[in-house]
């Protein structure tokens, strides 16, 4: 049971970075080397993934898995929100529309970072961490209307 959970919370991590990183790379005009090696970091760090999902799995709710699935999670949510900034620093037309996503994305960030020691106190509770920040990004985004 406990592999797939750790299963579920990983695809539904990467179903959300996949679909954000379409839609952010979907307003890209052109694309340079610094913005392609944000991108390989991003594909870096996805590409764990399935290696801490394993480990996780294997040994449920013990310290190390849960933390070190938690800092690939953290690294992912950073080098996105890496990527997602250099995006933003070159719209010029829009860069309204990033602000929040940004600090969504730095949020995840944050709490991914948070999951890291709390693992050491509680790894149940870091496993809520890995719920709540996917359903953050089921929440609707207040504000972007007015940023078109």
């Amino acid at each position: 049971m406990a592999t797939f959970v750790a299963y579920a919370i990983s695809l539904l991590v990467v179903a959300i970075l996949w679909v954000n990183h379409h839609h952010v790379m979907s307003r890209v005009a052109s694309v340079d080397g610094p913005l392609l090696w944000w991108n390989n970091l991003l594909l870096f760090w996805m590409s764990l993934v399935p290696f801490y999902t394993a480990y996780l799995g294997e040994h449920p709710l013990r310290t190390v898995p849960v933390a070190a699935y938690g800092a690939d999670l953290c690294a992912c949510s950073t080098s996105f929100w890496i990527l997602r900034t250099s995006i933003a620093a070159r719209d010029e037309e829009t860069p309204t529309l990033h602000r929040h996503p940004l600090r969504k994305n730095a949020g995840a960030a944050l709490l991914y970072a948070i999951s890291v020691p709390l693992a050491w106190c509680s790894p149940f509770a870091s496993f809520l961490v890995f719920l709540a920040v996917p359903a953050l990004y089921f929440m609707p985004q207040r504000g972007l209307e007015e940023a078109k």
